[in-house]
């Protein structure tokens, strides 16, 4: 069954550095834009979108944007967050994890957080979130490979994954 893809140019939902490389901005005037996405969003939007039809340079295709993420919004006042689960595995079988929203005030709330460095995106591999095919940098994978368990999840609360990192506004919270 072939499946129809679409393409979209208008940045506003592209994860920030893939918008700065779109736009072709340096840092600084990437942060001018990302602040004027507060002060004057109608203006940001007219910016960022392209008249392209088919671009010269790819934009990303719309098969998964939103993703697992799609039914995991979170309520900021209720101080919700998503934490990952590893499910259980040996090393040679694919990673899976599973996304769920909690509550800060939950008193039974039980999680570990995993701190690395980010690094470069030189070498990306392939998870399985919430069935959803889940690119994610070289350093990460590590990290999940040997945090994960044979016969028992492990539940993390993991920047790259729990924070939906094509949503600007979930970014900057």
């Amino acid at each position: 069954m072939d499946e129809e893809v679409s393409w979209f140019c208008d940045l506003t939902a592209a994860p920030p550095p893939v918008a700065r490389d779109y736009l072709g901005l340096t840092e600084r005037n990437f942060e001018l834009a990302i602040n004027l996405y507060f002060e004057d969003p109608e203006l940001y939007s007219n910016l960022v979108q392209s008249p392209l039809e088919q671009p010269s340079t790819p934009c990303l295709p719309l098969l998964d944007v939103a993703g697992p993420y799609q039914n995991l919004v979170l309520n900021r006042q209720r101080a919700e967050i998503r934490l990952v689960t590893i499910l259980p595995g040996r090393f040679p079988d694919p990673i899976k994890l599973k996304l769920k929203v909690v509550s800060l005030h939950d008193s039974n709330l039980s999680y570990q957080a995993l701190s690395y460095a980010w690094g470069n995106n030189n070498a990306p591999r392939h998870i399985l979130v919430d069935g959803y095919s889940h690119e994610i940098i070289g350093n990460l994978f590590t990290a999940l490979s040997r945090l994960r368990r044979s016969s028992k999840s492990r539940t993390l609360w993991i920047d790259a994954l729990c924070i939906n990192q094509i949503n600007i506004t979930e970014l900057l919270v």
